[in-house]
Order: C-alpha cells, then structure tokens, then sequence
C-alpha cells in the first residue's frame, strides 16, 4: 500500500511543475500572443483519439482505449467536457461505452490565447459517467467465456466523483478519479462502491486558428539532454468493489553521444484481484471466486535513431524513428480461490527485432509508438507480433 501511495504522490505532485521550461519557451514565441482575453468569450474543442498495446501471444495483455470529446470553454478557467469513451484494459476490468460530462475548472490556466480558450492547466472537475452498453466491443483481458460480460459479477451502471487531473490543449489528458460507483451485481440488485483511479487519454485537437497555430508549436518540444528517465501513465490504478489493479511501469533510458545509438531499460508489473463467475453452455454461477495475477517483466533494449545526424550541437538523439533490438523476461503467479485452491507459476523469455518513433509532447510528456516481431519457445509457434502506443512523464 505504500507504494501505491508514493506512486501517487509522484504521479499528481510531479506533473504540476513539469511544464516550467516549456512555458518559458513558447512566451517567447513571436508568433503566439500570450495575453489574457479581454471579454471571455465561447470556445469549441474537438478531441479524438485513443492508444492500443497489443500481444499477439497472450490477449490478456492488450489493451486499447478509443475517446471522443468535444470541450466548449468559458473564458480560460472554465469549460464543459462531453463525449463517449470506450476502453479496454486490465485496469479498465471490463470494456464498455461510456457516455461522460464533466465541468472543468483549470485554476492555472497556461498558454492563454487572444481568441478563446487554450483548455491547458491542473484542473478540479466534478465527473459523471454513464454505461451506455456493456461489454461493446470484443473483450480482451477477460475473455473467460463466449459472452465477453458473462462472467463478471459486477457491471456499472455510472460513476458520479470528482477528477484531478493535467490537460495540455487537448491533446495529452491525465489524472486521477475519486468517487462512487453504482453497481449491478448479478442477479442481486444494485450495490454501491467507492473507487479510486487513473486515467489518461491521447487525442488529435482540433480548435481555431489561434489554438491550431499554438498546438503546432507546443509540437517543436525537444528533448534537452542524454537520458530520459519515463514514469508510465496508461492505466496504473484501479481499486473498488470489481477488484484491485495495479499496474506501474518505469523506463530509463540513456543516448551514447552523436552516434544515435541509446540502450533502453523497462520495468513493468501487473497485479489484480478480482471476482469472477464460473461459466458454462448452460448457466451461470451464483457464487463468485477469487482470481488473483501477478506478473513482472524486464526488457532490455538496443536502440538506433535514424536521424541523429540531422541533429544540431548540443541537442538529444533520442527523438524521432528508430531501429530495435530487444528481450524480455517474464515471470509470474496465479491463484484461483474456488472450493480447491489452485496455483501456478509461469516464466518466459523472447527476443525480437522492431520499429518504433519517439516524440516528446507538451508538459514533459513522452509518446514511444512501436512495434515489432518476437521469438519465444515457450509457444506452440515460437513467433508473435506485438507493439504500442505508450505515453510518459519524464524527468
């Protein structure tokens, strides 16, 4: 539990302070006018996008979440946030269609504009989430039985709380949801639950010309030095009544001068536990058990950027396309507490070769976008693909 604290504590009080520099470059910017708005006045953002990590060996470890907002703003602290999300992932337990409203109060609004609202700061926002269809879309994770909510003994019916989080105009938007949950529980009525979680998306903007010229330029963003150290912010917590998930993740990453090569090191983990229903052609159970995963992973990487040589003095190698070479080492437990108690333990190790882009964002945000093809023995075919969309904050 204490680790789950100081994660948090990371995780919230990091992000406030990490867009000083960035700030102080763009007010410079001839070409943005930094000057708070005369009359505040009605602005409109609209933000659609997504992320998707997948593994074509083991689904149980693909994810992907699909958003579409449209964000109205009130002058530069207020604005109303409406749109559907859909999401899938072991943090997510379950994927749904959500319908969300939100009112956004962003009380240190950053780069402001002449026109309308630039919808970037820390901001509070009361939150409300409503299931419009359960199980939408195929089920990845928990995919035990052929109907994809069949075993669950929980399914939400909405979410009512309050959200923390950083937006940067749109484009990166992540923070952490405290609230209520109300629940069906299966065949037994509605229950409540309170629940804790993160939560980030990664969206293509579309504003004003204003707003449209002040993204372009928050997009020339540089790494400025030879390592990276990168804090993983895609789905780290969930806790409520449908179960624990943890997932963190760290990487470093360290550039060997102007030869464009860089060694990057991840270390990632998966925990839940959680209820589920035995499942069969003709019923369902009545009686839940308790399921219980833990995994590690360490993977070692090589990496080559293509253009390095197009990199002025004194500036990082460690954006833009590169080449990989890369393994991993996985290792791990499961438990299933049914009338017998049941447990496993499993390893494995692979070794691929790959292509990935690397891009620093807005607000020391990181997008590590990659892919590629992997050897294990441990399957039946010893080849599986797989790759992602990560985001980061770094230091």
């Amino acid at each position: 539990m204490k680790s789950i604290l100081l994660f948090l504590v990371i995780f919230s009080e990091s992000s406030l302070s990490s867009l000083a520099s960035s700030i102080d470059s763009l007010s410079h910017d001839s070409n943005i006018q930094n000057t708070v708005l005369e009359k505040p006045g009605l602005s409109a953002l609209l933000k659609v996008g997504g992320y998707l990590n997948a593994n074509s060996a083991r689904t149980s470890y693909s994810s992907f979440k699909f958003n579409g907002h449209v964000e109205l703003g009130f002058g530069e602290n207020l604005s109303l946030n409406l749109g559907i999300e859909s999401h899938e992932s072991w943090t997510a337990y379950a994927n749904d269609l959500n319908a969300v409203a939100e009112i956004r109060y962003f009380f240190d609004p950053i780069y402001k504009l002449k026109t309308g609202a630039s919808f970037s700061g820390t901001y509070l926002a009361p939150s409300f989430s409503y299931i419009l269809n359960n199980g939408s879309l195929n089920e990845l994770p928990f995919l035990f039985a052929g109907s994809p909510e069949s075993n669950r003994p929980y399914e939400t019916n909405y979410a009512l709380g309050l959200k923390f989080g950083r937006q940067f105009q749109g484009f990166v938007d992540f923070g952490v949801f405290g609230g209520i949950e109300k629940l069906q529980k299966k065949s037994r009525g509605k229950v409540s639950s309170g629940i804790l979680k993160t939560y980030s998306s990664l969206a293509l903007p579309i504003g004003n010309g204003d707003f449209n010229q002040l993204w372009r330029a928050n997009l020339n963003q540089k790494v400025d030095n030879s390592y990276l150290l990168k804090f993983g912010i895609n789905d780290v917590l969930s806790v409520s009544k449908k179960g624990f998930f943890f997932h963190p993740k760290i990487g470093y990453e360290y550039g060997f001068g102007k030869s464009g090569l860089s060694v990057n090191l991840t270390a990632e983990a998966f925990n839940y536990r959680a209820k589920f229903l035995d499942v069969s052609d003709s019923e369902i159970s009545t009686e839940s058990y308790l399921r219980q995963y833990i995994s590690f992973f360490f993977s070692p990487e090589l990496r080559y950027y293509l253009g390095h040589k197009g990199i002025e003095q004194g500036g990082s190698t460690l954006e833009g396309l590169y080449l990989k070479a890369s393994a991993q080492v996985m290792t791990g437990t499961e438990e299933v507490k049914r009338q017998f108690w049941e447990y496993d333990k499993f390893s494995s190790f692979n070794l691929g070769l790959g292509l990935g882009a690397q891009k620093m964002l807005m607000g020391g945000i990181l997008l590590d976008a990659h892919a590629g093809v992997f050897n294990d023995n441990e399957l039946a075919n010893n080849i599986f693909f797989g790759g992602g969309i990560d985001l980061y904050w770094v230091k």
